[in-house]
């Protein structure tokens, strides 16, 4: 087991994931998914076998993607605004954000002012490792 309090930022933990951080919370001391809204599967800021839940705060705007074959594909953009305060709160010894976008860039000011947390953060297709 790996000594380390791991926070985990994604938009939802979808129940084909949920075993994934089931398994990762069983090699770390504590593990917390921080989550942008609740999956359908009704999580709140429970805990799980293996990981705990946090719903943040955010805001979501009405967005659409326009396919390539010409069909318009509406969707949801959700901007999660308290990941500095939540990681604060939490102070973990690990961030691993889902994408790079606003919680990757609140998950790297924190990494930056706490100068011994590194970040991994997945980008299009691969992942970069910020010490």
């Amino acid at each position: 087991m790996i000594s380390a309090r791991v926070a985990l930022l994604t938009n939802t933990v979808p129940p084909y994931r949920e075993s994934l951080f089931e398994a990762i919370g069983t090699r770390v001391r504590e593990l917390r998914v921080f989550v942008s809204f609740p999956s359908d599967a009704g999580l709140g800021s429970e805990s799980h076998e293996g990981f705990g839940v946090t719903v943040q705060k955010s805001i979501s705007l009405p967005s659409s993607r326009i396919h390539p074959t010409g069909f318009t594909d509406p969707s949801k953009l959700v901007l999660p605004y308290d990941t500095g305060w939540q990681l604060r709160r939490y102070h973990p010894d690990v961030v691993i954000s889902g994408e790079c976008g606003l919680r990757s860039l609140q998950s790297a000011v924190y990494c930056l002012l706490r100068s011994r947390c590194p970040l991994a953060a997945r980008g299009e297709s691969q992942f970069f490792v910020c010490l």
